[in-house]
């Protein structure tokens, strides 16, 4: 087998053996605009509206996290969509085809965003250049009070580390369309602004789009909730580990996506705390046959259980935390010496770089 000796770094490195020729080793991520949380800290996702963190929305059009899509609107490339000629009238424009949530069904399948109107199906670079209508509670105190439109401004298919493709949304919003109270907070711009952070070491804007994802933000806990999509920022652990790592949602189910961002937040006690920040090397195995070790022989970090924290750890990734610091926090189990991954009933090993 060939080995590829890329590394990848977000808030960990990962180091990959993927059946191709070596390549020098790739830092993305270093020198991320961290939220700390506690002493180190890297964020679970980086999108958002002015200063208000917007990560999902409820496709059906109901209340969500401070949030409220009243309607969605594709914009024909050459203004001459039959769809328009045919239910103009009904859509109330001439130059859209607009989705009601609730009404016209908006769904996310495998990454891709979807929708239906009048027995036809949209997707794909359908939604390049499509305008999303939201309310939003902005100072969260349970009443809307803003209006904001985010745009798809373009849409690329993507390919992992392992050869699986997906897609990737460049969402981005004006300010001179925000309305209401926001408009209090958001400085106004001439140019479209990312929803995303940029992703440092890229330059990445983009954002995988997660079906039935709901994250917390505070613990790190994924759960379904159906109807729902999830953006995914690159430049935050929860899309980084999809579009670099290779360990996509729809493939992993969220469990498995929570644990792999888990373990590159290193978060080991599995309650949202991360003690590492961006640009600390990491190499890892799993059980699922995405990622295998470089160099077996470096020093174990962790084993991780799926729907958990580390199950147990040995030397952590950062500097500045030592095995100490986080048994005096969680009360966390040293592990035995140099295991093999499984030995713990865990389906990743990581090892320090």
């Amino acid at each position: 087998m060939k080995t590829l000796t890329t590394i990848l770094s977000l808030a960990a490195t990962l180091t990959l053996s993927l059946g191709c020729d070596a390549e020098p080793e790739i830092d993305f991520g270093e020198g991320d605009d961290i939220a700390f949380r506690g002493p180190l800290g890297m964020k679970l996702n980086t999108s958002f509206l002015g200063d208000f963190e917007w990560n999902e929305l409820d496709l059906n059009g109901k209340f969500h996290e401070h949030a409220q899509l009243t309607k969605v609107c594709i914009e024909p490339s050459d203004g001459k969509n039959p769809d328009i000629k045919k239910y103009g009238s009904k859509m109330g424009s001439l130059d859209d085809v607009c989705f009601l949530p609730g009404v016209d069904p908006i769904w996310v399948k495998q990454g891709e965003i979807m929708a239906e109107k009048y027995g036809k199906v949209y997707s794909g670079y359908d939604f390049e250049r499509s305008s999303w209508y939201i309310s939003l509670d902005y100072d969260q105190d349970g009443t809307l009070d803003s209006n904001i439109v985010p745009r798809i401004e373009s849409i690329g298919q993507q390919v992992s580390p392992q050869g699986s493709f997906y897609w990737a949304y460049y969402w981005t919003y004006m300010t001179k369309d925000v309305t209401g109270l926001a408009t209090k907070f958001i400085e106004q711009q001439d140019a479209p602004v990312p929803i995303c952070e940029m992703d440092v070491g890229t330059g990445a804007l983009e954002a995988l789009s997660n079906e039935d994802l709901h994250v917390d933000m505070k613990s790190g806990d994924f759960s379904t909730r159906p109807d729902t999509l999830f953006v995914a920022c690159v430049s935050g652990a929860v899309g980084k580990v999809q579009d670099k790592w290779g360990y996509l949602h729809h493939e992993l189910g969220y469990k498995r996506h929570e644990t792999i961002t888990r373990v590159a937040r290193a978060d080991y006690c599995a309650d949202g705390t991360s003690f590492t920040e961006p640009g600390m090397k990491l190499q890892v195995e799993d059980a699922w046959g995405y990622n295998v070790l470089v160099d077996p022989f470096k020093e174990t970090e962790a084993h991780w259980i799926v729907g958990g924290g580390a199950a147990c750890l040995q030397a952590p990734r950062h500097p500045a935390v030592s095995f100490e610091k986080v048994f005096a926090y969680c009360g966390i189990p040293q592990c035995e010496g140099d295991k093999p991954l499984g030995v713990y009933g865990d389906e990743i090993l990581t090892k320090n770089w």
